[in-house]
């Protein structure tokens, strides 16, 4: 244990690959104590600036310092890193060394991509075929212009308008739907008619006395 405390002014680079190395350290069993005890106590102990790596190894003697740092070197290099081991003897005599190296930033996280939350399906009423029908009788389109009106479905009227029509007289019945509110979708000459339900207005809030 050799040398003085320096004041610790904290990491305030956003890159933080020191708790990663030191994690990976003590999985491979390396006794990495925490920075605190730094030139406190002896130890071996892991600092980081970016991607630059330095794990100080202050063990009181010679050979426990250098068999410490081979094989910390030695772990290192299984990662794929190429580490560099400097040796220091202080004024009292006591061995110390650093293993540093340089550790890659880890790949960013993949940005998942946000989809649009799907539209629910639009939700129907009731539709007779006689309010239909007498809304295209309004427009002035029916039986004469080979138009007919069938009920399939509670929420569903289609319109048939005849193969021997006017293309003029299925645009004009399209439109004349269209300008009534209804959802109206065409298959060749048959026109399916449907109306929307109305949104509910949200209640106002009742305040209790």
């Amino acid at each position: 244990m050799s040398g003085y405390r320096p004041q610790n002014r904290g990491n305030k680079k956003e890159l933080r690959l020191g708790p990663g190395v030191t994690r990976r350290l003590k999985a491979a069993g390396v006794n990495v104590s925490p920075n605190a005890a730094k030139h406190t106590r002896y130890g071996i102990f892991v600092s980081a600036r970016g991607e630059y790596i330095s794990v100080y190894v202050d063990l009181g003697g010679e050979d426990a310092v250098r068999e410490a740092a081979q094989e910390i070197a030695r772990i290192v290099t299984s990662w794929g890193l190429a580490p560099e081991i400097s040796e220091m003897t202080h004024k009292d005599g006591i061995l110390t060394a650093h293993v540093r190296f340089r550790h890659p930033a880890p790949p960013p996280p993949a940005e998942r991509r946000k989809t649009a939350p799907a539209e629910p399906d639009p939700e129907w009423t009731r539709l007779q075929a006689d309010a239909v029908q007498a809304n295209l009788m309004i427009a002035g389109y029916w039986r004469r212009d080979g138009v007919t009106v069938e009920q399939t479905g509670p929420t569903t009227v289609t319109v048939l308008v005849a193969d021997d029509a006017a293309d003029e007289v299925l645009t004009g019945v399209t439109e004349a739907l269209r300008r009534k509110k209804y959802t109206v979708s065409l298959d060749g000459r048959t026109v399916t008619v449907r109306k929307p339900k109305k949104a509910k207005k949200p209640r106002p809030p009742q305040i209790g006395w």
